[in-house]
């Protein structure tokens, strides 16, 4: 019996369906596919990085040089789609912000969080991070800060 003769006897048809890309299921979008599992995968990363030591970190020094760790998640935070992401709109310059969700469209203007007024630039960055971590990644206010 020659090699591929004994291959083809040893295999099955229909084990080969589950990983030969030939007898695949069509996905509509494979590039969707990939950058939710990718998502997925980065988001349960990163989750583990987020410990009360490092929303300490950020409430001490929003802005400026940050470790590795808290620079990962921020990273991750700040290339959230627009839709409904949480920004920091300023309402007097230098002395009143507040926190909005921006829409996602050009033509209708960013909607209101609450009703809070922050009086500090450093407090209202912080509080928007708390904001961005908790929603993006489905956390209490209790869990972590």
């Amino acid at each position: 019996m020659v090699a591929h003769e004994w291959i083809c006897l040893f295999f099955d048809r229909r084990d080969m369906e589950d990983s030969m890309p030939e007898f695949a299921v069509p996905v509509p979008d494979q590039d969707r596919l990939y950058r939710d599992r990718f998502e997925a995968r980065l988001r349960t990363e990163l989750a583990k990085l987020i410990t009360p030591e490092l929303i300490d970190e950020h409430r001490r020094q929003p802005v400026g040089q940050h470790s590795d760790d808290l620079a990962r998640v921020l990273r991750y935070l700040r290339s959230r789609p627009a839709q409904n992401k949480p920004v920091l709109f300023e309402i007097e310059p230098d002395r009143a912000f507040k926190i909005v969700a921006l829409s996602g469209r050009r033509d209708l203007p960013p909607a209101d969080v609450d009703d809070r007024v922050f009086t500090a630039r450093a407090t209202a960055i912080h509080a928007l991070f708390e904001l961005r971590i908790r929603e993006a990644f489905e956390m209490d206010g209790d869990d972590n800060g």
